[in-house]
């Protein structure tokens, strides 16, 4: 079994903080674009996760893992924009 990036004690201490920022913002617009951005970075995660999973298990290349990477990097900047 593949230790999974989703389940890592860091990702999930820090969508937890993400979280709690969400509740503390009292803009519903920010408020609801941070949420679609955290749902979007929570599933590009598991994206790589998946991606991992294939090389590791079927000596699969993952096509786009770089891209994956790239957007998760786009998507935490425009959170941490968006709730500073």
């Amino acid at each position: 079994m593949t230790a999974l990036l989703s389940t890592s004690k860091n990702f999930i201490e820090d969508v937890k903080k993400i979280e709690d920022k969400i509740k503390n913002t009292e803009d519903e617009n920010k408020k609801k674009e941070a949420q679609k951005l955290l749902n979007q970075l929570v599933s590009e995660v598991r994206s790589i996760d998946t991606q991992h999973n294939d090389l590791i298990f079927y000596r699969k290349q993952p096509s786009g893992m770089s891209d994956t990477r790239e957007k998760i990097k786009n998507i935490r900047k425009k959170l941490d924009k968006l709730l500073s």
